[in-house]
């Protein structure tokens, strides 16, 4: 609701009280609510400033700002800048602080804030921050580390700064922006990611990479699995979940396809690395696909080759699990057909999925 239109509600609302009930013990209400709108006045007044001091910073093109309170968390801040395609970690640096400073104003600080970043003439290339508890100067190296990403792989990246899972901490995630081709921007980062991973992370950041056919957290997969998805999306297409709706009902199709997955759960914990191949339901043309996905990894060390088909499962390892082995039928008959069919696998490997010690 704009400051006028609800600045009017109020007065009315006062006016007719007054009159209803003899104006005895609304006086303090009539107050309070004076003082919400004048509260709100002085938070635009302050993001006003903001925008200015914004668009003071050099090669800032464009600056905004949105303020409501009436969100589900109470008043809600916005911030959107377009900065130059030659926009600096320096420059980046300035608008943190600017940023920041308001944030802890008497006037925002209680706000739930968001900043969305974007650049001069890339249409989907985007940044966003809903998280300020850390440095200006972090902030400024996720940003070079973002546009030195995009470039490394040549295709615009969204990336976006949120709250982490240990108090005080913070997660980046990179994903494909909305409206960009998902398939595309994940062969654009198997294509290049040589490149990509040679780009210096001065934060060691714990990050997201979700793409289609690959997530990652908190690093990059090694190159010697992401050679792996690239040989293997030549015969099972990588899995798309871009177009997942919120909340898929009983009936929903989900997509089809293969999924790198590479998570270390917490600090100091084993990595665990799956190749899932999932399907909605069991044809022996997938089975055949999925035999091949087993040969192809077999001398990749330390994975789980995983095959859904419906409600069939079929798992191997590649080599010996320092962990425990959760096998069944079916992962033998998947294994079995696998040595059949030429799959040379690394010593210790075996039916059943690899479950790391934690």
């Amino acid at each position: 609701m704009k400051l006028s239109q609800r600045l009017a509600s109020v007065v009315a609302s006062v006016s007719l009280l007054t009159v209803a009930l003899g104006g005895c013990s609304f006086v303090g209400d009539a107050g309070q609510a004076w003082g919400i709108v004048a509260s709100d006045a002085e938070k635009t007044r302050k993001l006003a400033s903001v925008v200015s001091a914004l668009e003071g910073v050099d090669g800032v093109e464009s600056a905004s700002s949105d303020f409501s309170a009436d969100g589900p968390a109470g008043d809600e801040v916005q911030l959107q800048v377009t900065v130059s395609e030659s926009f600096d970690k320096e420059h980046a640096w300035s608008i943190a602080t600017i940023t920041s400073e308001a944030l802890d104003s008497v006037e925002l600080v209680e706000a739930v804030p968001l900043l969305t970043l974007r650049i001069e003439g890339n249409a989907h290339s985007v940044l966003t921050r809903s998280f300020f508890r850390y440095s200006d100067e972090q902030f400024a190296e996720d940003f070079a580390y973002w546009r030195a990403s995009e470039k490394a792989v040549g295709t615009e990246l969204a990336m976006s700064l949120t709250e982490g899972s240990i108090t005080g901490s913070y997660t980046r995630t990179f994903t494909a922006p909305d409206d960009v081709d998902a398939v595309a921007a994940a062969e654009h980062i198997i294509e290049n990611f040589a490149a990509l991973a040679a780009v210096p992370d001065e934060t060691n950041n714990p990050t997201i990479w979700q793409f289609a056919g690959m997530r990652s957290y908190p690093s990059l997969p090694s190159a010697e699995t992401i050679d792996l998805l690239d040989d293997i999306r030549d015969t099972i297409a990588l899995v798309d979940y871009s177009q997942l709706p919120e909340n898929p009902g009983p009936d929903y199709e989900y997509p089809e396809g293969v999924l790198l997955s590479w998570n270390t759960p917490f600090y100091d914990a084993p990595t665990s690395v799956e190749v899932a191949i999932l399907q909605r339901e069991y044809r022996t043309a997938d089975w055949d696909a999925a035999l091949v996905v087993a040969a192809l990894a077999a001398g990749v060390p330390n994975l789980t080759v995983r095959y859904v088909a419906g409600e069939q499962q079929f798992q191997v390892h590649t080599s010996v699990c320092a962990g425990e082995i959760h096998e069944s039928s079916d992962d033998q008959a998947f294994y079995d057909a696998a040595l059949s069919g030429g799959a040379e696998f690394l010593p210790g490997a075996g039916p059943g999925a690899c479950i790391p010690e934690q």
